[in-house]
């Protein structure tokens, strides 16, 4: 049978017949992972892997983020979630602004059972969700906030999606996103604004090491308004950056009505504050200090003491912590 075989695989049409068979195969399981399977719901409490780490999550139908993490746990933000579990076990206390559903939260508490923090979430059904996550996972070190934040106190309009119409549920202060990225049926909604400085001092937290910021146009606001906490406890930082002009080069009519998503005036400000941006890649962290900058994606932002240009990836982020508190 072996001689057979050996035989086979010396006649070049079975190898072409069979490289294709592969290709096709391969190519059917990226469409199932990456269209179909994070479409198709699932509900109640289920399981999920997180940069190697089980969680608990409650699935509902209309939160296809829970559903992503049930089939695809370990491929969402990968090199996030693995930056985020590197770094947990040094740190005291996190700070997660756009919480969602919770999964930067989860993770890193699973990882470090005593790291205390805060997750903020607007959105109720948002919040609710996080909430649920929080006490299924055993986490009473991190408190949920139902607030927004931003520069000052106070009260915004949130365009939040209409019943029926999901995508990850995802809110926004600016209907142009909602729209550019979603392409959604959406409708405002009033909610309860501070600072996040505020939110720190009425927690009594001894200190800040890591900021987790997504909040769909709104991270220059809410930084500035947490410029008292960034210059005092100098935390590491992780931002989700947009790029702005390809979204309006595919929805015209956002052109001009989204620039608090712009990269460069979030970038520019925290390099004002001493800070230097490192590329989360699948390889490693890679300093950027010079134009061009990064324009999508998340990005890590820490103290300029680092003199490294470029980190290797789970080394690279304990020796970036160590190098900044010793």
């Amino acid at each position: 049978m072996r001689r057979l075989l050996i035989w086979i695989r010396q006649v070049p049409l079975v190898n072409y017949a069979g490289r294709l068979l592969l290709q096709a195969m391969r190519r059917y399981a990226r469409l199932l992972e990456s269209r179909l399977i994070p479409s198709w719901p699932v509900v109640g409490v289920v399981p999920a892997r997180m940069a190697g780490h089980d969680v608990l999550l409650s699935a509902s139908t209309s939160n296809r983020l829970v559903s992503a993490l049930y089939w695809q746990g370990d491929q969402i933000e990968a090199n996030e979630m693995l930056l985020v579990s590197t770094l947990a076990p040094s740190l005291r206390v996190l700070l997660d602004v756009g919480a969602n559903m919770g999964a930067v939260s989860l993770l890193a508490a699973k990882v470090n059972p005593q790291l205390r923090g805060l997750a903020f979430e607007p959105y109720r059904p948002n919040y609710e969700c996080l909430v649920r996550h929080l006490e299924l996972n055993g986490i009473g070190e991190i408190k949920a906030r139902q607030v927004a934040l931003s520069d000052a106190a106070g009260s915004l309009t949130l365009y939040v999606p209409q019943a029926g119409h999901t995508s990850d549920v995802v809110s926004a202060v600016n209907p142009a996103f909602m729209e550019a990225m979603y392409r959604e049926a959406y409708q405002p909604e009033t909610v309860e604004v501070i600072t996040l400085d505020t939110a720190v001092a009425q927690a009594g937290l001894p200190t800040v090491d890591f900021i987790k910021l997504d909040v769909e146009g709104l991270e220059l606001q809410v930084l500035r308004g947490a410029e008292h906490t960034i210059r005092l406890h100098r935390p590491l930082l992780m931002v989700e950056l947009f790029c702005v002009e390809d979204y309006e080069e595919r929805v015209p009519n956002v052109r001009g009505k989204m620039e608090g998503r712009r990269p460069e005036a979030i970038i520019e400000q925290l390099f004002a504050w001493g800070y230097s941006a490192y590329l989360i890649c699948s390889m490693g962290l890679y300093r950027v200090n010079d134009p061009p900058y990064p324009d999508f994606g998340n990005t890590l932002f820490a103290p300029r003491q680092s003199s490294q240009r470029f980190l290797p990836y789970r080394l690279g982020a304990e020796a970036l912590w160590t190098e900044l508190h010793g």
